[in-house]
Parts: structure tokens; sequence; C-alpha cells
């Protein structure tokens, strides 16, 4: 059938929006032909199925790093995000005969509807893929996310490619598509004028990659010898330099846990001191035969903890295992005997030159993870993670696309730290620093402010643009159920 080829057409052009092709302007297009199929479809069957297969067309090679965890791992996550471009294909079924305000209201509040949706569920939701991460190389379009957000984006980009699908069915629309264009161009042009930077005071950063020596096998002793690593690398920074050292998720654990571990917890001590900085290391802590935690912990120049970050959003089935009584008979499972510990909501830490806050591994993809600590009074923010699992594919690429995004709608600088790399320092409203490769040992300087200022539109207002969208959809739903009404009365 051809919506289906249609569908597929457009899933694959969207594919190319993201790293590691990353062209970005495709957004814009890229669903053109999937709604024009949408408009066609002869029954909801087949626009469900051309829905199915954009999905699968878009997400299976999106998410293709994930096959590093075996195809366990990747072949449910792709057809269950799927699903949710098929529920949006039997919505914007239901408006095929609608006037264009309502059809429009249809397509750009049922993305909207069944994005946002997707970031919650299943289990805690999953962001990769959401359409406004796709505009994140484009200087202008990136700092406008601090009045829209990553969702405004999302909602730009639908406008443009429903207003393009009624022109190209019917000849007529083009004011819709025009309309967005220019907005579009606008929100560039303002925020290349005016990007949220953070603009206080000046800070000397080192984030510190040590690499592991056995990605994702587990072999012996491999926790000590990362923690050696970070140590090691640390000794060679020259002291009475820097204000902030990081070091990245997974960078110690179990065994040598500062908290559980004097000796390590000393050596790392004895670090800050030297250093006089602030040292923010990252690790796993037992906690009993069933549970661990992920932890962010900051050391002050005087050597002594100040605080601990636990991460809120564990990954599903790799830092916990839902349903476990169902799924706990595979292999792959029965390896993660215990799951992790909630923390209970963001943590802000206290320095002599602001405030601190971090997340840890993919709790940088959601937007609302980023901007809680932000929203208690962050004014610059860590993002520490483990891309060990994924190879060398385009993972790295993706998750820093998209955490320069949520820096520039914040306003923040972001320091991007990842054991096995790829790591980064982004400032200046999301401009991107020296990138390191994957799977090295070595140090990346560099400098960051704090935020000085409040906090951005969007730090306070959230995801409007995608709320203001599900309220056009309602709109149009209820004017055509009015509508529907009026002519069964007659």
């Amino acid at each position: 059938m051809m919506s289906v080829l249609l569908g597929a057409v457009s899933g694959l052009l969207l594919w190319a929006a993201f790293p590691p092709l990353d062209l970005g302007a495709l957004v814009f297009v890229a669903p053109v032909p999937f709604l024009v199929a949408l408009r066609r479809a002869a029954s909801w069957r087949e626009a469900v199925l051309s829905g199915l297969v954009f999905g699968i067309a878009f997400f299976g090679p999106l998410l293709e790093w994930i096959t590093e965890m075996g195809l366990i791992a990747w072949a449910p996550l792709v057809l269950v995000e799927a699903l949710f471009p098929a529920v949006f294909a039997w919505i914007v079924f239901q408006a095929r005969n609608r006037p264009d305000w309502q059809w429009m209201g249809f397509v750009v509040g049922g993305w909207a509807l069944t994005e946002l949706a997707r970031s919650y569920l299943p289990v805690g939701g999953f962001t990769w893929g959401w359409l406004g991460y796709a505009v994140s190389g484009f200087g202008g379009a990136r700092a406008s996310a601090q009045w829209i957000g990553v969702s405004g984006w999302t909602v730009l980009a639908m406008l443009v490619a429903g207003g393009l699908a009624v022109w190209y069915d019917r000849r007529r629309g083009a004011a819709w598509a025009a309309a967005a264009a220019v907005t579009a161009l606008v929100m560039t042009g303002a925020g290349a004028v005016w990007p949220a930077t953070a603009g206080g005071e000046l800070l000397q950063v080192a984030l510190v990659q040590g690499n592991s020596p056995c990605p994702a096998e587990r072999c012996a002793n491999e926790r000590q010898r990362i923690t050696q690593s970070h140590l090691d690398l640390t000794r060679t920074l020259p002291a009475g330099v820097f204000d902030l050292v990081v070091w990245p998720e997974s960078s110690t654990g179990y065994a040598t846990d500062p908290t559980v571990n004097p000796e390590v917890a000393g050596q790392i001590s004895a670090e800050a001191v030297r250093l006089q900085s602030y040292l923010l290391v990252g690790g796993d802590r037992p906690v009993d035969d069933d549970h661990f935690a992920n932890v962010n912990l900051l050391f002050d120049p005087n050597g002594e903890i100040v605080g601990e970050y636990l991460k809120n959003h564990p990954v599903p089935f790799g830092e916990y295992i839902p349903w476990r009584s169902v799924f706990g008979w595979t292999e792959s499972f029965r390896a993660a005997p215990r799951d992790m510990l909630r923390g209970e909501g963001p943590v802000v830490f206290p320095t002599e030159w602001g405030s601190l806050g971090s997340v840890i591994s993919f709790e940088g993809a959601f937007a609302r993870l980023m901007r809680a600590p932000v929203r208690e009074g962050a004014r610059l923010m860590v993002v520490a993670t483990n891309n060990s699992s994924y190879g060398l594919g385009p993972a790295s690429d993706q998750f820093i696309a998209m955490t320069r995004m949520h820096g520039s709608a914040l306003g923040v600088d972001v320091i991007h730290a990842a054991l096995t790399g790829r790591s980064t320092i982004i400032s200046k409203g999301g401009s991107v620093g020296p990138i390191s490769g994957l799977f090295t040992a070595e140090i990346l300087t560099g400098e960051v402010r704090v935020r000085s200022s409040g906090d951005t539109p969007y730090a306070v207002l959230g995801e409007w643009p995608h709320v203001a969208a599900i309220v056009w959809l309602v709109g149009a739903a209820v004017a055509g159920a009015r509508h529907r009404e009026k002519a069964t009365l007659r």
C-alpha cells in the first residue's frame, strides 16, 4: 500500500535529521509524506499501519546502538516507541474530512500529545527522537529554546509539515506552512541576538574521563581499575587552577565507593585538598542484597563530602527490572540481581561560587529532570553518564545534542561527563567545546560561568507549547463534534 511506503519514507527522512547524519532541517519536511498518507488512507487500519511502519523506520535506525546489548533490548523498545506514531495516525485519521484548521489541530496537537505521553510512558518514558532536538545544531534556533523549549520546536516543525501536506494534497493551506516557517525564522533570529548565556562568575573546570579497561564486559577488578584511572589522571592536574573537577558516572563503585571504602575516600579527599577545588564524583553504592544506589558525591576544597545526589530515574531493564516476576526469566535480566534505589528529587549543592545541580545518565535526556534542579536554584549543571554499553554508535552524539538544547533552554552551562566518552563542556548558550574521543582516557579543561540572572521563561513555564497544542486538539475535536451534532439535528 502506498500509505505504508510513504510512512517508511517519512520515518527514514526523520532519522536523517538526527546524528549520525544530523541533517536537522529535514525535521520540517520529513513528516510530510506520512501526513499525506494519513489524509489519503482508505481506513483507520491502513492509517495505523502507516504510523507503525513510520515509527519502526524512524526509531529502528535511530536506536541502532542499543543492539550492542542484543536484539532483546532493541526490538521491544523500537516496537513500543512505534506504537506512539500509530496512535497519532489513528487520531489524525479521525479528522480526514474536517476543515483545515481542525485537521491541523489534530496533527499538531496529536503529535504533541503522543510525544509528551511517551516521555512518561511506559515505565517512566523515553524521550529520544523528540522532534525539537533536531535543531540543536542551529545556534539561533537552539538559543530560542529559552522561550519555547524543545517542545516549541516540535510544534513549529509539525505546523510546517502539516501545512505542506495540505498544500500538496489540495493545493491550499500554504499559509499554515508559511506562517510557521516565518515564526521559526523570527525565533531563530531572536535567539541569535539574545541568547540565554549564564553571564556570572567565570570558573575553570576539568573533566576527567577515565575510561574502562573492558567496557560492557565486566572484567576482573574493573571498578578498581576505573577508579585508579581517574585518580591517576586527576593527579596530573596542577594545583590551585581549577574551581571544579568532575568524574563521570561509574567512576567509583561497590568496593571503591568512597562511603564504603575509607582508603578511596581519603585518596579523593586528598586530591580535592591538593587542587583546592570542588570534586564531583559519580559512582554506585551497594545498599543491600536487592538494591544499589547511583550517586553523585561532592567533595569540597577541604576534602569533606558536602552532599550527594541519588539518581531519581533508573534505566528500565538496565538499572531495575520492571515486573521482575514476569521478565526475570531471561539470562540478561538475571545478570542484574539488584534494582536501583531511587532518590526523592533534585539536589542542589551549595558552593563558594553558586549552586550546582546534577543529573545522572539518561536523566539528562529528559527536559523535566534537567529543569527540576534549575527550578530549585541550580546555576550550573553536570550531566554524569556512562555510555560504555553502546559501542561506537551515535548514542553519545545524540545525547550531547539533547543536553545542549536543555542548557540553552535553561540558560545554564553544562558539564557533560561520560565515563567512556564522548564528554564535553557546553557553554555560551549551548555552544559545545572540545569533545573527547570514544573509549579514551583523557582530561578536558575549559571555562564555564555560573548563571547570574533569574530563570528563563522555559524554566518557569515548562512544556507550554505541548500543552497549547493539546488544547488546540481538544478545541478542534469539540468543534467537530458540535458540527456533527447540528448536522444530525437538521
